[in-house]
């Protein structure tokens, strides 16, 4: 099995809320900054994506649970796994977890790979598959 890609994030105060929790939603945002940092890791990058034009790769799911309070200074690491690589699309897995291991919370999203023109779903390329399987 491959090794997951691992992201530092210091929470800050534009994640929490009025409690200084996590803001349910940016659960997300924060494990999509993960995600795009692994993107970037592997080739497929955001600019270059927006560049080439060769395919989109909406969300078309998002699931959340926390488990541990996280608040405005503390220091996380996003734990990203590709969990499953299908035809057309790919599920994403995050833990986040403290600096002394404990997980705060979990998170996935799956993503389909679209043809630009169309915004059809297509089959997710070789060389994007392959990339993807570093993580897997």
């Amino acid at each position: 099995m491959s090794q997951p890609f691992r992201f530092p994030y210091t929470i800050g105060l534009h994640d929490t809320d009025a409690a200084n929790l996590i803001f349910s939603a940016n659960i997300i945002r924060i494990c999509h900054m993960a995600y795009e940092a692994m993107l970037e890791e592997i080739g497929f990058g955001m600019a270059v994506l927006f560049e080439k034009r060769t395919m989109y790769l909406p969300v078309v799911h998002i699931e959340a649970d926390f488990v541990k309070p996280s608040s405005t200074g503390q220091k996380v690491e996003i734990i990203a796994r590709v969990e499953r690589i299908g035809k057309t699309s790919y599920r994403m897995a995050y833990e986040l977890r403290s600096m002394s291991g404990e997980l705060c919370a979990t998170a996935a999203t799956v993503h389909v790979c679209a043809d630009p023109k169309t915004r059809e779903p297509m089959d997710i390329p070789p060389a994007f598959r392959a990339a993807l399987s570093r993580f897997a």
